[in-house]
Parts: C-alpha cells; structure tokens; sequence
C-alpha cells in the first residue's frame, strides 16, 4: 500500500530535496513550511511547530485527505550562533521550543493515527553537532543532543508497538542552512566568534549534496526498520571513527583548532 508521509520543514534544504526524492518513489508526501508555496508533484502546508494548534490543525488535513499517516519526518528547526555568555534565556527557549518542542509537539500528534498502521516511522533529523559541540553554536549542539535522546528514548518505549524510530545525523550539508541561522546579538564583537563561524559556514557551503540524507530516508521507509541512529556525509562519517578511538581531551582540542578557538588569550 502507498505509504502516507508527513515532513515537517519541506521548504528548502534537505527537508525539500526529501520530499521530492520520496515523491519521486511515488510515497504520497505532505511537506510542511510556515509560509507555504505552491509545488507541482507534493503538497504543502501551513504548520508552525511551536504552535500547539498549527500542529493539530495540519495533522488533521492529513488524516482527512489521506485517512491514514505512516511516516513522520520531523526535519523543521534552525541554528543559533554566538557565545553561550552572550545568549538570553529567550534565545535559549526560541532554540529549544523549534528544534526539540516540536519535534515533541508532532510526535503527540500523529502518534494515534501512527499506532493505527500495522508497521510506521518516525524519524528525526538531528546533527552530528549534536555528538560533538561546535564552539560558538552550542545552542542548537545542545537542542540536537536532545532529539538524538529523545529519539533513543521514544524509540524504546514504542519498539512494542511496531512503531519503528530513528535519528538522522547529517554532518555539514549544502542546503544553504546558515541563511536561516540566528545570531546571538552583538556576537560580531567578538573576533574569534565571528572568525569561528566563518569557518562553519563556509564547511556548510562545501557540505554533502542533501540527496545522500534523502536516499538513506527512502531506504529506511522501504525497509520498513532501521537503527537507532546514522550519520550522513562524508566529515560525519569520519568524525564518528574518530570519535570512537581517540579520548574526549583529544576530540576537544580538534575541533577548537579546527574553529581556531584558542584556549587561553
């Protein structure tokens, strides 16, 4: 039977490029954007994730066009850049409510019409910055550890249930995700932070073509079952050999020198 797929941040980057990868399996696909715009082969909807009846009102024109859900995809969130110092409590808040809130928010959603399916799917898109912290982007590194928890946890408690849940964890991507990012204000006065994230957006510019993510999306719902986690992309891959052989001190002081943080003035 065609797979019925929700995905959430479907505007741009890799939650488009995977939502025309999916259409293209012919999986009937409804991608989600707060200000939606007309696409020729998948529809779109209006949907807000840190709104409680945003998420309910686009879950329920799903089940009512389609009757049915089996894959979530929760990809909607974005990036918070500059010094923890120099972050307020809202910015921290603003953060988590996107990228962790929402992806709970969806989860309790859709979770009564994906109990409902013999076999359905959650997957999260998280980061490898959710394994290892990036200076100067501590924010969302924090907000995506928390997805990759909140997936292993919920992925346990709904094993029994034939509710199969993942995380993705896609190393630097081309997506042109920093046009979205958020910065901590007055974060230019700091010249290694500026210089830091100078560094990451051109990484992101040079990243992985988002297809990778999309293919290993469209094996997983095929397959129907999946691990607890991957990492996508090349510098994902090797950073997670990496981080397996060399001792946490040794990981630290890499990326600092990748960022060119300097650990004393």
């Amino acid at each position: 039977m065609n797979k019925v797929i929700l995905l959430t941040g479907a505007s741009s980057g890799i939650g488009k490029i995977t939502a025309e990868y999916l259409t293209d399996l012919e999986y009937t696909v409804y991608g989600t954007s707060r200000k939606p715009e007309q696409v020729d082969n998948y529809e779109m909807l209006k949907l807000d994730v840190t709104d409680e009846e945003s998420v309910k009102h686009c879950v329920e024109q799903v089940i009512e066009a389609e009757g049915r859900l089996d894959v979530l995809i929760n990809n909607a969130g974005f990036g918070m850049a500059g010094p923890i110092a120099a972050a307020s409590i809202e910015d921290v808040k603003h953060q988590f409510d996107t990228n962790l809130f929402g992806v709970h928010r969806m989860v309790q959603a859709t979770l009564p019409y994906l109990r409902e399916q013999d076999k359905s799917m959650i997957i999260n898109i998280g980061s490898f910055g959710g394994r290892l912290a990036i200076p100067y982007q501590a924010l969302y590194s924090a907000s995506k550890a928390a997805v990759a928890m909140y997936s292993d946890g919920l992925r346990m408690e709904l094993m029994r249930e034939n509710i199969v849940v993942t995380c993705i964890e896609p190393g630097d991507t081309s997506t042109g995700f920093d046009t979205g990012r958020i910065d901590v204000e007055n974060y230019e006065e700091d010249p290694i932070a500026e210089r830091a994230l100078d560094i990451m957006r051109k990484a992101e510019h040079n990243g992985a073509n988002p297809k990778g993510i999309a293919k290993t999306i469209g094996k997983l719902i095929k397959r129907g079952k999946a691990k607890p986690r991957y990492t996508t992309g090349p510098d994902a891959t090797i950073l997670g050999v990496v981080q397996r052989l060399l001792p946490f001190s040794l990981q630290e002081r890499a990326i600092m020198i990748n960022y060119k943080v300097p650990r004393k003035d």
